[in-house]
């Protein structure tokens, strides 16, 4: 098997100092809120000479290549947000103050640093609606034809969650973490969207979707993933040898083909998108009674190269 694996430890640790409680059910932070959300580091390492990667910055990130060696740091922090991977702008969301309506929308594709800033913490860390980075998978072919598949091996890939009080109603915002892998390039029509949660189940996985405005309702607006873009905590599964290629198009864990050209190298690239999704019901502030739990997430990511067959 041809592998590439992907490390992310310590992606992200959240400590909130709340202020005031909120009432009912609706997720969302309130605007009485204190953050301090720290988004470590990732490191991407390459375990195979077929199966090669390279990592670039985005927002509220920074790479590093060097050799085998790749890594993304994470420069700020997070709060809620939420992405819609299947619009036609791929809007990023971010509430108003009192996290019931839509507050502002940023198109993916022109996105800013300024766009997705909330806020600066008391020690000069800038907070994120959302963070980004980008990472190019590469296959080299000989002469033998045959297209290869790229897969996100389920055994192995998962989120961890660190340690944290276990509060009344046990929501935890660990749940509520999401990772977004969109299609780019000159390749991006053989790349498949895909939404990771592998910390929740996928009956409560929603995100902002139909491109509302902004003032619109945030719970009207709460769409439910269709297909096999989202992979949830029930997703498990090893990578096998070889997949025929419409095997491989109903598979959720299947990112894309790297189509044979030969005696060439072919490339996947993906743009990352990493938030705490509004929509969950873990992403509240909580009361004494209504108690969150309020944790780091590592999270570990392996990628297989498959062959597809006819």
């Amino acid at each position: 098997m041809k592998k590439s694996r992907i490390i992310i430890p310590a992606l992200a640790m959240i400590a909130f100092s709340v202020a005031a409680s909120i009432t009912g059910t609706v997720a969302w932070f309130t605007a009485n809120r204190t953050v301090n959300i720290n988004a470590g580091t990732y490191a991407v390492v390459k375990t195979s000479s077929d199966l090669t990667c390279s990592v670039a910055a985005g927002i509220g990130t920074t790479a590093t290549n060097s050799g085998a060696t790749h890594g993304i740091t994470v420069g700020g922090k997070l709060t809620d947000g939420s992405f819609d991977h299947a619009g036609t702008n791929k809007y990023i969301y971010a509430p108003n103050l009192s996290g019931e309506k839509v507050g502002k929308e940023t198109a993916l594709a022109s996105a800013t640093a300024a766009d997705l800033t909330r806020g600066t913490t008391s020690d000069s860390k800038t907070i994120y609606t959302a963070v980004t980075w980008d990472v190019t998978f590469t296959v080299q072919f000989g002469s033998a034809s045959g297209d290869v598949g790229l897969f996100l091996d389920l055994s192995t890939s998962v989120f961890t969650p660190g340690t944290g009080t276990v509060g009344a109603n046990n929501q935890d915002t660990a749940k509520g973490f999401r990772m977004a892998f969109i299609p780019q390039g000159t390749t991006a029509s053989n790349g498949v969207a895909h939404v990771f949660a592998d910390l929740q189940e996928a009956g409560k996985c929603k995100y902002i979707g139909g491109e509302p405005a902004v003032g619109a309702t945030l719970a009207s607006a709460a769409t439910a993933y269709t297909g096999t873009t989202l992979i949830s905590s029930a997703d498990t599964g090893t990578i096998e040898d070889e997949y025929t290629a419409t095997a491989a198009a109903d598979m959720n864990n299947y990112f894309g083909k790297f189509a044979y050209v030969a005696n060439s190298s072919v490339n996947l690239q993906f743009k990352v998108v990493c938030w705490f999704e509004g929509t969950d019901e873990n992403i509240v502030n909580g009361d004494e009674t209504n108690v969150t739990i309020f944790r780091d997430v590592s999270v570990n990511l392996d990628f297989a190269a498959v062959n597809l067959t006819a």
